[in-house]
């Protein structure tokens, strides 16, 4: 067990590393005053469990963590942001503890111990691998999107893929500083932090463009693609993670296929555009951007389309209510389960009604809009003969 002084030391030490004030910490905890926290931290008052617990928790934590004998020097984790806005290592700290989490539950539930590899190269491969045309990411995109048996729409299951096939780490969380991050470690393999803030379609893209610099991690310095992206200018390698994005979350054949039927027999209208986009859960930038890379769309000519106001306003109306709906915090399982246990008795109108967070008067119109009528005996309907 440390002394109160070496836990002390710890937790200015962990305080100030994350950049947080003294004042701050103190209002969090329920101090009346940052004079507390700071005599805790000099030594001076001897700290009560509870309070080393809150501690814990604003600091992403285990509260073991404090009560060692001796800490672990575990190496700082490596993470490139994608857009950050700002150094966010408390943000940062929030990501790798869920991940580590993440990893004890599935050893727990799963028994599951193998984790994501990114790809390993030699020098030689490594440099050749570089000095391709950027036309080769298109293949591999394309070889991924088939390992993964990603079908016509990517964006609807890649999350899904990528936790259960690839053992991805996946972590939501609002205010991030930035629209995503990414993350490989040998304690808990590899994670992705995506902002929950931002629309679906934009979380799909980060998630993809994530996704490849996982896979190459070991093929580009990740010091590299972060110092290009605060410079405010983009690398190759993050170049490359936009056209890998937009080739495995839009395959050639759909995109080609649903393209050609827009075009049979009737004018295209820039809200045609917009609809396509929107049936491959992608935005239409990413969309244009990608029928330019198959040779459909010139390239001048999505570049004035990108700027037309007019193609915004269509794209903002028809997405405003997806974009809302998107925001949801219940996960699909999370609300098929609950209409599953009233359907079965299991729990009441009023119980359902508080586990979805909706009033009581609005349970009716919540069940219908998601596919089940009070009415009819669902049950009745399916037999096994």
């Amino acid at each position: 067990m440390p002394t109160n002084q070496e836990i002390a030391v710890r937790l200015k030490s962990e305080r100030e590393k994350l950049g947080l004030k003294l004042q701050d910490v103190a209002s969090q905890v329920g101090f009346e005053n940052y004079q507390t926290l700071s005599s805790i931290e000099s030594g001076g008052r001897k700290i009560e469990a509870w309070e080393l617990a809150k501690l814990a928790r604003i600091y992403h934590r285990d509260f073991d963590y404090f009560l060692e004998e001796e800490v672990q020097q575990i190496p700082t984790p490596v993470f490139i942001w994608r857009e950050q806005i700002a150094k966010n290592p408390l943000m940062e700290q929030y990501f790798s503890q869920y991940c580590s989490n993440y990893e004890k539950l599935e050893k727990m539930i799963e028994k599951r111990l193998s984790k994501f590899s990114p790809l390993h190269l030699d020098n030689d491969e490594r440099v050749n691998f570089i000095s391709q045309p950027p036309e080769q990411i298109d293949q591999m995109a394309f070889d991924y999107w088939k390992i993964l048996n990603l079908g016509g729409r990517p964006a609807c299951i890649l999350e899904e893929v990528l936790e259960e096939k690839l053992g991805i780490k996946l972590c939501y969380a609002e205010d991030i500083g930035g629209s995503a991050c990414a993350t490989v470690t040998h304690a808990f393999g590899a994670g992705i932090l995506l902002n929950s803030k931002n629309a679906p379609w934009r979380r799909k893209y980060d998630l993809a463009h994530e996704l490849f610099h996982l896979i190459t991690w070991n093929i580009f310095d990740p010091k590299d693609i972060c110092s290009s992206l605060k410079n405010g200018e983009k690398s190759q390698a993050d170049q490359w993670a936009d056209r890998f994005a937009s080739a495995i979350l839009l395959p050639s054949d759909e995109v080609n296929t649903e393209y050609n039927k827009m075009l049979q027999g009737n004018p295209v209208y820039l809200s045609d555009i917009v609809d396509l986009a929107m049936k491959f859960n992608v935005s239409t930038k990413a969309l244009l951007w990608r029928l330019v890379n198959l040779a459909r769309l010139d390239r001048k000519k999505v570049e004035a389309l990108i700027e037309n106001p007019e193609l915004t306003e269509i794209d903002k109306m028809k997405r405003a209510v997806v974009k809302e709906q998107g925001r949801q915090n219940l996960s699909p399982r999370f609300i098929s389960l609950a209409i599953r246990a009233f359907q079965q008795g299991k729990i009441s109108r009023g119980k359902l009604a508080e586990y979805l967070g909706i009033p009581y008067s609005a349970t009716s119109e919540f069940l219908l809009a998601h596919g089940y009528d009070e009415n009819n005996d669902y049950l009745d309907e399916f037999t096994t003969s």
